[in-house]
């Protein structure tokens, strides 16, 4: 009796051991499997996020080969393995027609690449920058709105309460004490904040950005970024215009109802004002003032896309009941807005060696303006037409 009890356990026992042994093995194909998962989920995160780096790195080269375009707009030798943080921009190939631009960019983290192809329209303009100066000097309590980019060529200071709201790309070192800035400053050299500025802006340097320790500030801050400046002067060629078929004013005074097409050349200091209550300017039309311009009025054409003003000089005052600017400005050696008036409106561009803001807001809109054969040299400006990620 007690065989049979012990032959029965065995078999039982061997019942149960099988199912068991299959039970182990399903657990430790599971496991493998889960591992193999786990393994292959890493190794796909970590290649998005190196193909996200790469993606980076070739936008960077596109932003890198706008910036040459600006400065020399029939570049096109392009880039090959720029060093970029642990990456590398690889290749940047440029192909640079009368009208269009093609820029196709690659960008490689640890061996993982991604390739952008854009499309750009050339677009000539008189001006591509709404201010264009070496010495932007703000008046205390001067508050500064720039819609468009605005480039200073040398060191830039901003001091003394004012406010400066826009892009500006520097060509030099900045430096802010006590002011208020907002919007993005991009420099080529050192940025130091001093006193109790209020940062924020977006800061963006070629070499370092010094801030005090107890200093606060709300924006982005990047150090030791290529910034790239386009060859652009502030130079004026008086002959260029007086070269040209040109009308000769001879008053010291001229009222905008006679203003007309073409240009139009001062034999001396002039001062620009109304006859009537509100006056509108037709046409295309050069002012050029070998010496000081007084502009005692408002500058306001009919029709904004068909008609437009420049005003070459220099030196350029601007009265301080003036309120309201349509066109350019552009002075040899400086541009000056007198204070008084509350509020400002430019639409256009203010181009000087020196350009020097009175108390009160100033607002200042980029203003693409007709008429590029009354001015030398016109600029371009790149309109993206196609923005395409290269899938291999």
């Amino acid at each position: 009796m007690l065989m049979k009890l012990s032959e029965k356990f065995r078999e039982e026992r061997g019942l149960v051991l099988f199912p068991t042994m299959m039970l182990v093995i399903l657990i430790f194909v599971i496991g493998l499997a889960t591992l193999e998962l786990t393994v292959m989920e890493s190794r796909i995160s970590f290649n998005q996020l190196e193909a996200a780096r790469a993606l980076s790195l070739a936008e960077a080269g596109v932003q890198m080969a706008v910036h040459q375009l600006e400065a020399d707009p029939w570049w096109k030798e392009g880039y090959r393995n720029y060093l970029f943080g642990e990456g590398v921009i690889k290749e940047v190939k440029v192909d640079n027609k009368l009208y269009s631009v093609t820029i196709e960019s690659l960008g490689e983290v640890n061996g993982i690449g991604r390739r952008i192809r854009v499309e750009l329209a050339r677009i000539p303009v008189p001006f591509a920058y709404s201010l264009v100066t070496n010495n932007l000097i703000l008046g205390p309590g001067t508050k500064l709105l720039i819609e468009g980019d605005a480039l200073h060529l040398g060191d830039f200071a901003l001091t003394g309460l004012a406010e400066l709201e826009s892009f500006l790309l520097v060509d030099g070192s900045v430096t802010i004490d006590q002011a208020i800035v907002k919007g993005a400053i991009h420099a080529t050299g050192e940025i130091a904040i001093h006193g109790a500025a209020d940062i924020k802006a977006k800061l963006v340097s070629s070499r370092e950005i010094k801030f005090k320790s107890n200093q606060s500030r709300d924006g982005e801050v990047y150090s030791d970024i290529p910034v790239l400046v386009p060859n652009i002067s502030t130079a004026v060629d008086f002959n260029w215009y007086a070269q040209k078929p040109h009308q000769l004013l001879e008053e010291p005074v001229l009222s905008v109802d006679n203003l007309c097409s073409g240009i139009l050349l001062a034999s001396g200091d002039l001062t620009i004002m109304r006859e009537g209550e509100q006056s509108y300017y037709q046409g295309q039309t050069v002012i050029v003032v070998p010496g000081t311009v007084r502009i005692s009025c408002d500058l306001v054409p009919a029709d904004p896309s068909a008609q437009s003003l420049f005003i070459v000089a220099d030196q350029i005052f601007v009265d301080a009941h003036v309120r309201e600017l349509w066109g350019a400005l552009i002075a040899a050696d400086s541009i000056q807005l007198m204070g008084g008036s509350p509020k400002k409106e430019i639409h256009g561009t203010l181009k000087a060696p020196s350009i020097m803001l009175s108390p009160g807001t100033i607002k200042l809109y980029y203003l693409s303006l007709p008429g590029n054969h009354l001015v030398k040299e016109p600029q371009f400006l790149y309109q993206i037409n196609n923005w395409l990620e290269v899938i291999h």
